[in-house]
């Protein structure tokens, strides 16, 4: 997407409109300096500018990514669309029930469709693997459910740990890190934390692939290497910080 073409084509529309500035990022419902930033190429041009032009001010999304078409696009009128009761999603088909939860492709910016079109089985991209309200239904007193106490319980146990090591890894680091290095050893710490986060994420890549049991034998695998590590730095940190 060329930035200098669509903000000269923007600024096209606020002249044909008779906008300003201001009224124009109200009409599109962004912030009046960051509208300027957009025209004056200090922010790149994102989707979502350009959907919200096309939505709000019923503009060619086509035009205004790639000056084709018209401006404003001749609206073609409304027609009725007969959609045959048998495409109509009034229950989940045996298909679907057995992939789990449908979820549909509606595209906000296409404009106004009929409900009956929306949820048809043409427009279904991928299936969410929740039990139905039908499975439900069906399975009864068989069914196996899961407390939620143990994911709040989880995350109690996460946050208490946090806060019980982050104030003082903190503390530990304005300790023993030189005055003049203070501010980027701070900056180490919380670029280690964010480090470690992003890493978690591996469990995910791993999830899937391998059994369920060699996930958690690496996670512990890990946190026992950690462990280990702290200990053997224990007497060099109790000397520093002395």
């Amino acid at each position: 997407m060329d930035n200098n073409a669509v903000a000269e084509r923007i600024k096209f529309l606020m002249k044909e409109l008779n906008y300003r500035q201001v009224d124009f990022a109200q009409k599109i419902d962004i912030d009046t300096s960051n509208l300027s930033k957009y025209l004056n190429g200090r922010l790149a041009m994102s989707e979502a500018l350009i959907n919200k032009i096309v939505v709000n001010l019923g503009v060619s999304k086509q035009w205004l990514e790639t000056g084709e078409d018209l401006p404003f696009a001749k609206q073609q009128p409304q027609q009725l669309v007969t959609v045959p009761e048998s495409r109509i999603v009034t229950e989940p088909s045996v298909a679907t029930a057995k992939r789990g939860t449908p979820v549909y492709d509606i595209d906000v910016t296409a404009g106004y469709m009929p409900q009956a079109r929306m949820f048809t089985d043409d427009q279904i991209v991928g299936f969410v693997g929740l039990p139905t309200p039908d499975e439900q239904k069906a399975l009864g007193e068989a069914a196996t459910l899961v407390s939620p106490n143990w994911l709040i319980s989880t995350y109690l146990v996460l946050t208490f740990g946090e806060l019980l090591l982050s104030p003082m890894g903190i503390s530990f680091v304005t300790k023993v890190a030189p005055p003049k290095l203070k501010g980027l050893m701070m900056g180490g710490w919380f670029a280690s934390t964010a480090l470690g986060n992003f890493l978690v994420s591996v469990g995910g890549y791993l999830w899937g692939d391998l059994p369920l049991w060699v996930v958690w034998s690496v996670f512990i695998g890990v946190c026992v290497v950690s462990a280990l590590f702290m200990f053997i730095m224990m007497k060099r940190l109790e000397k520093v910080a002395k």
